[in-house]
């Protein structure tokens, strides 16, 4: 009986490990693990236009992303059914305080198919106060981005010129991460 104790154990404790390994793989592969200091290692370069797709501010306003950027911004899309998004959001509140001083911003697109009725107060939920948050329930700018993960942030110029994205959530109020951003939207 001792020994049929003992294999039960064993595989218990097997059990425990695989759960384990099969977490951390899933956490590392979606980013929920990625260390700050190397979080801009994994932007993928890009260089092309933004696409035409209008988006609803909370004004009611309907334009495309490139008459809405300014000035250098981190674009990020987040919808309320997306756990990684919903954490980072604080963290882009304060990444967005941090490039103010640089005249750099962040952008917040919703994708909840409720459109702006459910996100505004969302965000008003959570504090988030980013001036610069548009609505996309309709989802034609992510497609038009082919967005495979969710959240995926993208670097743009004024005028909408794309030249970077990273997929999947990041620490953004890290002080490093804080420093490669702005290095990056300066390029």
């Amino acid at each position: 009986m001792s020994k049929i104790h003992n294999l039960t154990l064993s595989r218990r404790q097997l059990n425990h490990k695989l759960a384990a390994g099969v977490l951390g793989f899933g956490l590392t592969h979606f980013g929920l693990l990625r260390n700050a200091s190397a979080a801009l290692d994994t932007m993928k370069p890009l260089d092309r236009a933004s696409p035409d797709t209008p988006l609803l501010d909370q004004t009611g306003d309907m334009s495309p992303l490139a008459l809405r950027v300014d000035r250098p911004m981190l674009v990020n899309f987040w919808a309320s059914w997306c756990p990684p998004c919903v954490h980072e959001l604080p963290q882009l509140q304060r990444l967005d305080d941090a490039l103010a001083s640089h005249n750099m911003a962040v952008m917040l697109i919703g994708l909840d198919r409720k459109g702006i009725d459910f996100g505004a107060p969302f965000l008003a939920d959570k504090g988030i106060t980013i001036a610069r948050s548009v609505f996309d329930k309709s989802g034609d700018l992510p497609r038009a981005l082919k967005i495979r993960v969710m959240p995926s942030s993208y670097f743009i110029r004024p005028g909408g010129q794309i030249i970077g994205m990273v997929e999947g959530p990041l620490e953004w109020d890290q002080p490093d991460v804080i420093d490669a951003v702005i290095k990056t939207l300066k390029q």
